[in-house]
């Protein structure tokens, strides 16, 4: 879902991206790339430490999307790879990235209608990380909270 989500809005992104951000093609491609592999490791480090009510929180758009401690991790963590792997300066990664991820949010919370269950988040994260999570994923899920602290 992660891919199809991003497959459906790069046009859109791509084209913020040259003409509000003056970046070219390659830039821009290597931004959604970016995006991408940070909200993939995010994601999954959320709902591996069993913040699963704080993703369908974020991914069901139920409250602000800016006051989610899961969206500022999130956006807080792809301004540092803006900086790293793109080498943007700190204030216009943070443009960037407020510019990319609610786009990427109200997408998802689009497509599934507000209605994100625990079973669409576990394969989203194990289909866009070739499966390498979805045990991991499966026994979070399947075991609830009780489970973490064993």
């Amino acid at each position: 879902m992660l891919e199809q989500v991003l497959k459906n809005i790069s046009p859109e992104l791509l084209k913020g991206l040259t003409e509000n951000f003056g970046m070219d093609q390659g830039q821009a491609n290597k931004a959604i790339t970016t995006t991408k592999d940070g909200l993939l490791g995010g994601l999954s480090k959320e709902l591996a430490s069993g913040n699963v009510g704080g993703l369908l929180d974020l991914l069901n758009q139920k409250g602000s999307q800016t006051s989610n401690p899961v969206f500022q991790g999130l956006a807080s963590s792809l301004s540092s790879q803006f900086v790293q792997k793109m080498g943007f300066n700190p204030d216009r990664a943070g443009l960037i990235t407020n510019f990319i991820l609610p786009k990427i949010f109200s997408a998802f919370s689009n497509s599934k209608k507000g209605g994100f269950s625990q079973n669409d988040l576990m394969d989203m994260l194990g289909k866009a990380a070739g499966g390498s999570i979805s045990g991991q994923v499966g026994n979070i899920l399947k075991g609830g909270l009780g489970n973490l602290f064993k």
